[in-house]
């Protein structure tokens, strides 16, 4: 990151997950795939929501309701440059494609003390992997409307 008086210019090119840019309570991390992804967990938090917006390359987000489990699961591939905001509360992961790039926008305190995992099995990772090959171009797929701005 080269740190300047009036701008700050950050950039992430390794593979995975890293926080660019801190500012009070907030980081924007970017996360790079170099291989498809699996599906290994869905992650809920508990206390923030989390916003992504996909850079570059393919990414299909999968979202859940549930309390200390999931509920049916709901898929949508992700366009580039559209920001999609997971509420508190609500299960999620994301499957990338090789050499996708993600901006995730969260609250710096997002963590495990404030936030569920749950692993799945290979059985269910597959099951999702096939649901996220299958995902709609929208998000009328879940909503019956969306907001735009």
């Amino acid at each position: 990151m080269e740190n300047h008086t009036l701008l700050q210019i950050c950039a992430h090119d390794q593979c995975g997950f890293a926080p660019v840019i801190r500012f009070q309570s907030w980081r924007i991390a970017m996360s790079n795939a170099m291989v498809d992804e699996r599906a290994v967990e869905l992650s809920c938090h508990m206390e923030t929501d989390e916003s992504f917006v996909l850079l570059h390359g393919e990414c299909t987000l999968l979202v859940a309701g549930g309390d200390e489990t999931y509920g049916p699961v709901h898929a949508v591939r992700m366009p580039q440059e559209v920001v999609y905001n997971v509420p508190k509360g609500v299960w999620h992961t994301h499957l990338m494609q090789a050499n996708a790039k993600l901006l995730i926008i969260e609250n710096e305190g997002t963590g495990a003390a404030n936030s569920q995992r749950m692993d799945l099995s290979p059985e269910e990772g597959m099951r999702l992997e096939r649901l996220a090959a299958k995902a709609a171009d929208s998000l009328e797929s879940i909503y019956d409307s969306g907001t735009r701005v």
